[in-house]
């Protein structure tokens, strides 16, 4: 990478030359970067067919089709969450059921023994670099009598700027020890019996394992989320770092030594809220593979208005439109609102795991019905059209009592994927000027 890149858009067009060099047809783009922001998404829409974009801090906006976020969201008591850092037809995978975590974690999630629990094993792990020197100041607050008879095992990264320090106070002690920039945390951790750490991905990581954790915060990322956690019996959370208190800690451990049933609700609580297949179910969104995940449908609603602009006027829905101009919301607006209201009408959404994904449309005229189909921009071209239509077709048969009716599609005759969904499903091909007909009796 240049060392003249100054600014994001500096990098956004440096990024672009790069992908017009290679001369390849991305499908994704996945972006997880701090200092990047929508405006850096925008400007690549124009190099790439979709953005995939990683973020754990829950103040900044983006441009993206799908967005991941791992971290804690309440949804029950802030409905609009889901829509405020993203437009509203982006994909959404929220919470650690998406977490990130190495295939390591949910193999060994099998060793993990809740009826045995005996803290014999205690890890000290404050991230890669920790600024605040918590590991120090835990090691301290672990060097006393009481706890002579626990192995304190220290993990420090590469960037920890007090490793002299760590070193010096580890080896005075018979009952720590010290491994530096780790490549087993996995296995570490799966043979610990109690964790005193910070947020992040090893919080998550901690989680998967049913390893009990106390934690201090130190990045603001990372407060809410513990807070949260702590408040849900997922750990146990101290504080912040300018909070520190030994007597805090020593107290807390001893509760988690003498507290035993407490300490095993606390591990399978979050044994059971991560259960380190995020990168699996990632994975089934970002290839054809998303074909395979359950597809459920329900009848759109007034608050879905947003969702269907952001749709019907997405380019190549116009592009495949009978009428291809930009439909102006207001227009849109009362259109949606008389759709709904009408008996000849009815809409759905196609959903998978919760994330709209697509909608198809009946319109009614004596025994007649025309479809209107859509499928999201990122998933096109991977087999969901005649899996999603059929879905629409048999729900619309129940909501109509199985009466012998006429189902018409319109096709331009460019559309080639919608052609091939009709006929899949065994619609009959009618060419007409400027038009492809398909007709089906049900």
């Amino acid at each position: 990478m240049p060392v003249n890149i100054s600014s994001e858009m500096d990098d956004a067009k440096w990024t672009a030359d790069a992908i017009r060099d290679l001369d390849l047809d991305f499908d994704w783009l996945i972006i997880d970067h701090y200092k990047l922001s929508s405006k850096w998404e925008s400007f690549m829409r124009g190099y790439v067919k979709n953005i995939f974009a990683i973020d754990d801090y829950v103040d900044r906006e983006h441009h993206c089709d799908i967005l991941l976020n791992q971290n804690i969201f309440d949804f029950n008591n802030n409905p609009n969450l889901t829509h405020r850092f993203a437009s509203i037809d982006c994909i959404k995978l929220f919470g650690p059921k998406y977490a990130l975590l190495s295939s390591k974690f949910f193999k060994l999630r099998n060793k993990t023994r809740f009826n045995k629990f005996n803290i014999k094993n205690i890890l000290v792990f404050f991230s890669g670099s920790d600024p605040h020197d918590l590991t120090c100041l835990t090691i301290k607050s672990l060097s006393c009598d009481e706890f002579l008879d626990k192995n304190i095992i220290v993990v420090i990264g590469l960037n920890n700027t007090k490793k002299e320090k760590i070193r010096k106070l580890v080896s005075s002690r018979k009952n720590f020890s010290l491994h530096e920039q780790i490549n087993n945390m996995p296995e570490m951790m799966s043979n610990c019996d109690l964790s005193i750490g910070s947020g992040g991905v090893s919080n998550l990581e901690r989680m998967c394992l049913g390893l009990p954790s106390i934690t201090l915060s130190f990045a603001e990322n990372h407060r809410n989320i513990l807070i949260s956690l702590d408040k849900l019996g997922f750990i146990s959370h101290l504080g912040d770092f300018k909070d520190y208190d030994h007597r805090m800690l020593r107290s807390e451990i001893k509760k988690k030594i003498t507290q035993k049933e407490k300490l095993i609700r606390q591990a399978r609580l979050a044994y059971d809220f991560v259960d380190g297949r995020g990168c699996e179910r990632v994975t089934l969104w970002l290839t054809e593979s998303i074909q395979n995940m359950n597809l459920s449908i329900r009848e759109a609603d007034y608050d879905d208005c947003d969702l269907y602009f952001a749709w019907v006027n997405e380019n190549r829905v116009r592009e495949n439109s009978i009428n291809s101009n930009e439909i102006p919301y207001i227009e849109h607006k009362k259109w949606f609102k008389k759709k709904l209201n009408e008996q000849t009408s009815k809409l759905f959404i196609l959903m998978i795991e919760g994330q709209p994904i697509g909608q198809v449309r009946f319109d009614k005229i004596r025994n007649n019905v025309s479809i209107d189909y859509s499928i999201h921009r990122s998933f096109r071209g991977k087999n969901l059209g005649k899996k999603v239509l059929k879905l629409a077709i048999r729900e619309y048969k129940i909501i109509m009592n199985n009466q012998n009716l006429n189902l018409i599609g319109e096709v331009m005759p460019s559309n080639l994927a919608s052609s091939r969904v009709f006929e899949g499903l065994g619609f009959k091909k009618e060419e007409k000027k400027h038009l492809m007909v398909y007709n089906l009796q049900i």
